[in-house]
Order: C-alpha cells, then structure tokens, then sequence
C-alpha cells in the first residue's frame, strides 16, 4: 500500500483509506457482473472412485436388538422406579418415576418394567432384551416360576398382555456383581486388652461399604470360618465372591471348603483387582481412627469396637450422600442424640 501511495503522489492524487463498507457495495459488485446465461454445476468429478458401499437389509434391528435394563426398590424414604432404554445405535434414554404408594421391593421392579416397555413401544422397537434384578420377578415373566402372589399377579399379567406388541422379547436375569466382600486383619495391636485380643478382624460389602468387625487373640482358619458363617451368610445371606489379599489365614483349604460349601468365588485382591485393597484399607483407617477417639484406658478398646462401628455405619457417606445404615436397611437409625433432645 505504501508503494502505491508513492506512485500516486507524482500525479496530486491522494488515497485514502475507507473506514467502512457499505452493505450495498458487494451486493451492487456481485449484481453488476451477472452472468446472462445460466451455467449448471458439473458433477462429474474427475478422477473419483467408489470407496465405500453399504447395503442395509431388513430385519437389521433383530441382529441388534434393544437392551432395556430397569430396577426399583422400596423403602421408608419412598418408593422409585428407573429403567434405561439402549438403542442399537448405542443411545440411552433413562426415565424415572416415584411412586405415591406403597408397594414391595418385586412390585417395585413389576412397576419399572412396565415403565420401560410402555417406552419401548413409544419408539416402535419391535426386538427387545430386559435385563432386571430380581429373581423372582425375571423368572415370572420367562413363565419358569409360578406368580403365587396376589400383587403380583395382575402385574405379570398386564405385562404379558404389553409384550405382544413386540416380535421378539426376551427377559434376563442380571446379577449383581457389586455383591462381593473383602476381608482384612488389622493387628497386631500392641496394647493388649483385658481378654488377650490383639486382632480385629473386618470383612467390608463393596457395593454398600457396609462393615462387619470383630476383635480376637488370634486370627486363625477356623476364626475366619466361623465368621463367614455367623456374621455374614446367616445374616446377608450368600456373596458372589470373597477379596482377600495372600495372608495364609485367609486363603486355606478350611476358607476353601466354606466357599465351596455356599457356592462363594474366592479371589485375591493383588492379582484379580488390586483397588479392592484401597476400600479395605480406607475402612481400616477410619475404623481405627474412631476407636483412638473413643478409648479411655487404652486397654478397654475392644469394648469400644461396636460403638466404633455404629458411629461408622451411621455416618453420612461422602460417595452417596446416604449412611450405610440406610442403604442395608431402608430406614433412618435413631440416634444416641435423638434420645436426648425429644424436640428431633
């Protein structure tokens, strides 16, 4: 532009610069050179191959069915229901409902099912898999178990009546992995107590965090058997599967008879999943952390150790936002303090 300007000046001729367009001005450019006759594009393109042919068939939708998974559950706080619906593509649509009644826990996933196969039909799938957590209620449906419940009655029968909308529906059974245990010993504890014990034994529920703790002389074989028994089966019922890491007293053939008595999968920790460690180590430094506060003559520790846990399990969870307490039980623990002041 410089250039210019100095080729300019020989003839008393002065640019300047324009500040701004007027709207007009590409408008009235473009309007100016207007071709008369009208050119067609050309689509032939030189040099252009073919690099991709798909054909689509029908019937593709039953290669790839749709995938609705649907639970509910029941409570004191309530009664909710949810169920997701996994296009073939891949795409989620999640619904969820609260129901303003009160129903069983088998109702409740009745009640989701429904929910996600009223949405199914809303988006015309025609092939549909369901995958549910109850037991009882898959079995129902698939017709292997008989509906001897009143409730439940009219609710696999509306459902039955719902699935001949489709072609093809299958229903199955999806279990919890989440329902596994892990098992620790903290010890030993170099302050004796009054009763020997130097060992407390903690077996942890990864999906709930619940936790079950015990204080003993020894941690033995036969120790860890009979609680797995006492405290856990009898109580929760069986687990899909039991993390320990390599001690000898929790991996032996009496751990082994046990597991394989109820059907339980044993693994450990190191080799099968290593962050397993890092809950079990985080309830053992919380749980210490509480009998530290709580002991008075450093030998009465063992004495503390329930009340340890119930402060434990009814303390609201950063994860969840819930107690465990809560979530094992369905209802709220009343509180030492609740006790005190009558007005909570």
């Amino acid at each position: 532009m410089a250039l210019w300007q100095i080729l300019l000046s020989e003839f008393d001729i002065v640019y300047v610069n324009q500040k701004t367009v007027k709207e007009s001005a590409i408008a009235d450019f473009l309007a100016s050179r207007a071709l008369e006759d009208y050119e067609p594009l050309n689509f032939d393109l030189p040099n252009e191959d073919l690099m991709y042919v798909v054909t689509t068939k029908e019937g593709a939708q039953e290669e790839h069915p749709s995938k609705l998974n649907f639970s509910g559950a029941s409570n004191a706080m309530g009664n909710e229901i949810g169920a997701v619906l996994v296009s073939p593509n891949g795409d989620h649509y999640p619904f969820t409902s609260k129901l303003d009644f009160d129903c069983m826990n088998n109702m409740t996933e009745y009640e989701a099912c429904i929910m996600g196969i009223c949405a199914a039909i809303e988006h015309k799938i025609k092939v549909l898999v369901g995958y549910g957590y109850s037991v009882l209620v898959i079995y129902q449906l698939k017709g292997e178990w008989e509906t001897r419940d009143p409730k439940l009655i009219e609710y696999r029968r509306l459902v039955l009546e719902l699935i001949k909308k489709f072609d093809d529906i299958t229903f199955c059974y999806l279990s919890r992995d989440e329902n596994q245990m892990g098992m620790d010993v903290i010890g030993p504890i170099s302050l004796k107590t009054s009763n020997e014990h130097r060992f407390i034994f903690m077996v942890i529920d990864y999906f709930t965090k619940w936790v079950e703790i015990a204080s003993y002389a020894n941690v033995t074989k036969s120790v860890v058997s009979k609680f797995l028994k006492k405290e856990i089966i009898c109580r929760y019922g069986m687990p899909e599967r039991t993390i320990s890491d390599n001690a000898l007293n929790l991996n032996n053939n009496t751990i082994m008879e046990v597991c394989s008595q109820f059907k339980i999968k044993h693994h450990k920790s190191s080799p099968y999943r290593p962050k397993m460690n890092s809950a079990v180590e985080a309830a053992n430094k919380n749980i210490k952390k509480i009998v530290g506060k709580m002991t008075e003559t450093y030998k009465d520790w063992h004495e503390k150790l329930p009340f340890a846990l119930y402060v434990y399990r009814t303390s609201v969870r950063t994860s969840t936002g819930a107690m465990l307490f809560s979530l094992v039980y369905g209802m709220e623990a009343a509180l030492p303090i609740e006790v005190e002041i009558p007005s909570l």
